[in-house]
């Protein structure tokens, strides 16, 4: 557990990381959401937050059927970025260190990390959920995300 808060206090621009990211087979997560406005210009789905947890045997379910598609990228993917459909509300549970359950409902951006990080313990990674050939340079990405910003847009894919 150590090893994984280290590193996630370590990266740069980090909301989570989980255990076999950094080759631990176990389901361990580490994440947090602040209430930043750097953030906030970035993912303007940013509703909830969660202060820096370490989640044992996490798990999540959708709430409802609503999904959204933004972009995302990946620590264990230098380099490319690709837009994933998640739930936009979950309810999610776990286990904190001393054994105690964990539960609650999030959604946004704070319920995309939830999922991403969870679906690693799952062996599952973002390019999984992406066709390949839509998988290209996470600075495209960026670039999209600060053209549609600037046009006032929250997702790249939103049109007006």
């Amino acid at each position: 557990m150590d090893v994984l808060i280290t590193k996630f206090r370590n990266e740069k621009n980090c909301v989570g990381l989980a255990a076999p990211q950094l080759g631990f087979h176990k389901r361990l997560i580490v994440l947090e959401v602040k209430d930043d406005p750097k953030l906030k210009k970035w993912r303007p789905d940013l509703m909830d937050t969660l202060p820096q947890s370490l989640w044992i045997n996490p798990s999540y379910t959708g709430s409802g059927e609503e999904k959204t598609l933004d972009y995302e990228g990946c620590f264990s993917v230098d380099g490319l970025g690709g837009m994933v459909a998640r739930f936009k509300k979950i309810v999610y549970q776990g286990y904190d260190a001393e054994g105690r359950l964990i539960k609650g409902t999030a959604q946004g951006f704070l319920a995309r990390v939830i999922q991403h990080e969870v679906d690693h313990t799952n062996g599952t990674l973002f390019i999984d959920l992406v066709p390949e050939s839509e998988l290209l340079p996470i600075e495209f990405y960026r670039k999209k995300r600060t053209e549609a910003l600037k046009q006032g847009r929250e997702s790249v894919n939103e049109t007006r």
